[in-house]
């Protein structure tokens, strides 16, 4: 049982755009901030964030490829020494019609093999890319202490 509450005290939602294909799994090339989790100020504000929910939302045609995410402690991007990929989504191909749904997926601690919630350190970014140059919105959930 934990002695400390285990939620957040600013709850929020952040919403980004994808659409330049890279393939690296090392944390270089195109991959956009997502989520910047607040520094550290005191005891009172520790920093750090706490993502319940991640959402994925093709905009249009797919075919099969990756969605990456990534954990930066580098909070302005300039190295990737310090961005570690934290997990890949597999894409399906799926060409939406009037009776076909684009490509989604919702990834929580219920539905998907990633451990949730993704803990985000004081002054850290969670970072997102896509293998293929296809448009996705990616929405994470959650909040930060």
């Amino acid at each position: 049982m934990a002695t400390n509450a285990q939620y957040t005290k600013n709850a929020r939602q952040a919403s980004v755009v994808i659409n330049t294909a890279n393939t690296n799994r090392d944390g270089t090339g195109t991959i956009t901030i997502l989520w910047t989790a607040p520094a550290f100020v005191d005891a009172t504000n520790p920093g750090g964030s706490r993502i319940e929910r991640i959402v994925i939302q093709a905009t249009g045609t797919t075919t099969a490829g990756m969605i990456r995410l990534f954990v930066s402690s580098d909070a302005l991007g300039n190295t990737a020494a310090n961005t570690f990929l934290y997990e890949e989504i597999s894409v399906t191909a799926v060409t939406p019609s009037t009776t076909v749904q684009a490509y989604a997926t919702s990834l929580q601690a219920v539905t998907f093999q990633t451990l949730f919630p993704i803990m985000i350190a004081p002054g850290s970014t969670l970072r997102v890319s896509t293998a293929n140059a296809e448009s996705f919105i990616v929405t994470a959930m959650g909040g930060d202490y």
